[in-house]
């Protein structure tokens, strides 16, 4: 008799389990490819950083201190104990200059300096200094190319009218070679040539 109503309980059951598999499976489905989708359009945001230099320094006392530049917006994010701020870069000769309303960031021939409200609270001094070129051209329209070298990442900042954008060394036997995958900066005997999706935007005869 018992065996009789565990079947006859299970003929009851297996239905509704069989509705809630149709319901449930559709779900899960869509949950796994959503997450799936969305770490396909992640992934081209995080390796999209050509403008954004990273660096990590340690003081004598061992406290880190880490900088992230953003080129193109001219800002430094710093992140220092449980603080992190924005900095705008500011223009000085011969210093790298970052400041906001707290804190000011600061760097002298591969010393650093970071202070808040007047008080230094970080210092650290580089072997390999920060070394930064600053170019400008003009082409026979009155065009004006600024371009800022970034030696020791091998990045170029390119400005012209109103495009901005950074640029990666390409080993190259055309010269001086800077690209991305859109636009190219070229030096050599032939001059100054700048490219912009294959058209010349750009072109400074010697």
């Amino acid at each position: 008799m018992r065996k009789v109503l565990i079947i006859i309980a299970i003929a009851l059951v297996m239905p509704l389990l069989q509705s809630c598999m149709v319901l449930i499976l559709p779900a899960v489905y869509t949950v796994v490819k959503s997450k799936k989708h969305k770490k396909t359009n992640l992934a081209p945001i995080e390796m999209a950083s050509l403008d954004v230099i990273h660096k990590s320094l340690v003081d004598s006392t061992g406290m880190l201190l880490n900088l992230s530049f953003h080129l193109l917006d001219e800002e430094l994010i710093i992140q220092y104990k449980d603080k992190s701020a924005v900095l705008q870069q500011k223009q000085a000769d011969s210093i790298l200059l970052y400041a906001n309303k707290e804190y000011e960031y600061m760097e002298v021939k591969g010393e650093h300096f970071l202070t808040r409200k007047g008080e230094n609270i970080f210092y650290h001094r580089s072997t390999l200094p920060t070394t930064i070129v600053n170019e400008s051209y003009s082409d026979k329209y009155g065009q004006l190319l600024d371009v800022s070298f970034y030696l020791n990442e091998g990045l170029a900042k390119v400005h012209l009218g109103r495009d901005k954008t950074v640029l990666r060394w390409q080993n190259s036997s055309r010269g001086i070679h800077y690209a991305n995958d859109s636009c190219d900066l070229v030096q050599g005997q032939g001059g100054t040539l700048f490219i912009i999706n294959g058209l010349e935007a750009f072109d400074l005869k010697p």
